[in-house]
């Protein structure tokens, strides 16, 4: 983790921000359990205490549906852990987004993926009310639901999924839009 972290120190050292952006991996781009967990527990944490340090006020990181620091399952405890940290940095604004399956395409074919990003398309239109943060979402709709809570102007600790990530997303659209006009 020391690798990490003054890599990390070296590159942001004197790099003032306002709003910071984090994301994390999977498992299987980490190479294994405890690679993950130095990765989306220790990196984040470590980036964000970084980037709190250089003045910023928001932090935007994506983290999981189901996330849960007691959950039995390593990767949504892992996720869980990241949130609970970040919370007790005490950013002005913490925005979590907590996407399900996403979609788009990968440097690598994962098969297996593959197919429940093919299952997921035929199920999203089915999952309604309270099961429609179960949805999979396109990750250049996560990626703007991020500069969307950028210029939200919110002030807390939110959390988003589904529906919320869509709203973000559709902010940042706006935005975008108000400001190609004037």
């Amino acid at each position: 983790m020391v690798r990490f972290e003054a890599s990390l120190q070296a590159q942001l050292k004197g790099l003032p921000c306002q709003d910071a952006f984090c994301l994390g991996t999977t498992i299987r781009d980490a190479g294994s359990q405890m690679a993950f967990r130095a990765i989306d527990l220790d990196l984040v944490q470590e980036f964000a205490q970084l980037a709190l340090n250089g003045g910023a006020e928001r932090l935007v990181v994506v983290s999981s549906l189901g996330a849960n620091a007691a959950a039995k399952n390593f990767y949504l405890r892992v996720k869980g852990e990241m949130e609970k940290a970040l919370e007790g940095l005490r950013f002005r604004a913490l925005d979590i987004l907590q996407p399900s399956l996403l979609l788009g395409v990968r440097r690598d074919l994962r098969l297996l993926e593959l197919g429940a990003q093919a299952a997921m398309r035929l199920l999203n239109p089915l999952l309604l009310g309270g099961w429609s943060r179960w949805r999979a979402i396109p990750a250049a709709t996560v990626a703007a639901a991020m500069c969307g809570a950028a210029s939200s102007g919110r002030r807390g600790v939110y959390r988003y999924t589904y529906d919320g990530i869509r709203s973000l997303a559709g902010l940042s659209a706006r935005r975008r839009t108000d400001a190609s006009v004037t």
